[in-house]
């Protein structure tokens, strides 16, 4: 197995902010359903509207989504469906009961899962993922579903989309992305080291910025948090 490391990208204002609430990042569980084993789960969540959760109820509220994507046996895929159809389901349920005070909330959600040299991608709403290798730059889009994503009607499609990565290579999940973040600027980045591709993506940012870099690298299955992408890491998992 791969290790991932990830870089964290937050700006608010212009301002630089160390945590990335919406974030989670797992590795498989001594217990779970079988053909989880190997999976590496990797999703950022970003929440729009009148909502008063906390950063901490979030995290609270997401490991529980990812336990529920760890307990479902099968494909990838279906366990990724279940666990996206999950989240949209309690704010599309959220948004019938208070929708109506003014107080709509939508979410926007780019979801990653690395089995071997795999990667499974899933994205809802206005979020993007970029992969990254040494030679060219993808970028996925959600096509489908509402703009305003998640919480907006009671199903969602999943178009999937499954990825051979090699060490080296990188993902980029973005909610809010830099108009700066193109496949052709992006073209060619996995050649670069991280400190090197995160000046990059930092480049004249927008005021606001939220994404995280997550790194393929060779190791026995750990995840590496690096809060706002420099010095030492904050999680290891």
């Amino acid at each position: 197995m791969s290790n991932l490391q990830l870089s964290t990208i937050h700006l608010i204002n212009g301002a630089s902010i160390s945590s990335l609430p919406g974030l989670i990042a797992v590795t498989p569980p001594k217990k779970c359903a079988r053909g989880r084993d190997t999976d590496m789960l990797v999703a950022l969540i970003h929440l729009t509207g009148q909502t008063s959760i906390t950063s901490d109820a979030m995290q609270e509220w997401l490991l529980k989504k990812s336990a529920l994507f760890y307990s479902t046996p099968g494909s990838v895929v279906t366990a990724m469906r279940l666990m996206a159809e999950s989240i949209n389901h309690e704010l599309f349920d959220r948004n019938l009961k208070k929708g109506f005070e003014g107080s709509r909330v939508n979410g926007s959600m780019s979801m990653m899962v690395l089995r071997k040299d795999t990667a499974y991608c899933l994205v809802i709403g206005d979020s993007k993922i970029y992969l990254l290798a040494e030679r060219d730059a993808i970028e996925i889009v959600d096509g489908d579903n509402h703009p305003a994503g998640l919480g907006e009607s009671q199903t969602i499609n999943c178009a999937f989309s499954q990825h051979t990565v090699k060490d080296g290579d990188a993902a980029l999940l973005a909610p809010i992305p830099s108009p700066r973040w193109t496949v052709t600027s992006l073209d060619g980045s996995g050649k670069l080291t991280t400190d090197e591709l995160m000046r990059k993506l930092m480049d004249q940012h927008p005021e606001n910025l939220k994404g995280v870099l997550v790194r393929v690298e060779e190791g026995n299955g750990r995840i590496v948090i690096r809060e706002g992408g420099t010095g030492e890491p904050a999680a290891v998992t």
